[in-house]
């Protein structure tokens, strides 16, 4: 009369590791999530894959009736997130247009350059000439004074280094207009920079910073030494892109397969889910890190050949 119990007892212990696969479902996206339940199965399912690529085998599967919950529950955190997202496009487009008037400072200040050289190139050939000029008036002084046509000649040249004279100063006032231009734009351009970095340490540094991403519950039934169930539950709570919400899936379902952190920041079984926004954004962004692979394989080895 013991066997039949025994045996019963002995069909609650839990299977190896990874075998068989733990069952899943998507049980509830909020709506302002803008995402179907549809979807959120692909991107659980992709999340799912990365294991199951990594342990070579399958290692979850999808069961609409008895899989354990996954939920995508809309609160505070994901609307910071979406308003930290804001920030860093609009932070972006800031950045953006910095590199622009970096540029155009740059070309002014270089159109500044050569107007300056043409214009010390012209000073110096009239001073040159100028001197000349004086040169000339000099010898026919020494001599009495010069000849009629030379007086003429002498008089024409006067006028005309006059004129350049004159042209040369509306030059100067010219450079000078640009000098405090350009002063002012770097000044200006300055100031946005430091506006833009101190934003950027803002954004760093706040409070959102490694905000819980989701969460993995797990709770069993035992008799004495025997764990007769298992239930578990995952709650998504915010992401900022495709790759980031895979990451984060995959980050709880690397718990539900009894997997621990690692301590590299680039896992996705770091302490905290993090965001690869910066990289690469949809399906192709999310991988595991070597660390990852190493906690997966030595909960689920690989299958003998």
């Amino acid at each position: 009369m013991y066997l039949p119990i025994l045996l019963a007892i002995w069909s609650t212990l839990p299977a190896p590791a990874c075998d068989p696969p733990i069952t899943w479902q998507v049980d509830q996206v909020d709506e302002r999530f803008g995402m179907t339940i549809e979807e959120a199965r692909s991107w659980v399912t992709e999340a799912a894959r990365l294991w199951e690529t990594a342990a070579g085998r399958p290692l979850f599967e999808h069961d609409p009736e008895d899989g354990f919950p996954i939920t995508f529950v809309w609160d505070s955190r994901h609307q910071v997130m979406q308003d930290r997202i804001a920030r860093e496009d609009r932070l972006a487009e800031q950045g953006a247009g910095i590199q622009d008037r970096r540029s155009a400072l740059d070309e002014a200040r270089e159109a500044l350059r050569l107007e300056r050289a043409l214009y010390d190139e012209r000073l110096a050939a009239l001073e040159g000439r100028q001197a000349e000029h004086r040169r000339a008036i000099e010898y026919w002084e020494s001599r009495g004074g010069p000849p009629p046509a030379e007086a003429r000649e002498l008089d024409r040249v006067r006028e005309e280094l006059e004129r350049e004279r004159m042209r040369l100063q509306e030059k100067a006032e010219g450079i000078n207009v640009l000098v405090a231009r350009v002063n002012e734009d770097t000044e200006a351009l300055n100031e946005a920079i430091s506006g833009y970095n101190a934003a950027q340490s803002r954004l760093r540094g706040g409070a959102d910073d490694g905000m819980l991403t989701g969460f993995y519950r797990e709770s069993s039934r035992a008799l004495g030494s025997w764990v007769l169930s298992v239930s578990r539950e995952i709650e998504i709570y915010q992401f900022d892109d495709p790759d980031h919400l895979i990451r984060a899936i995959a980050h709880e379902l690397g718990h539900a397969l009894g997997l621990g952190y690692t301590s590299n920041p680039s896992a996705i079984m770091y302490e905290h889910a993090r965001s690869a926004r910066a990289g690469q954004r949809g399906l192709g962004g999310a991988q595991l890190h070597p660390a990852d692979v190493e906690l997966v394989r030595s909960r689920c080895p690989l299958p003998s050949p």
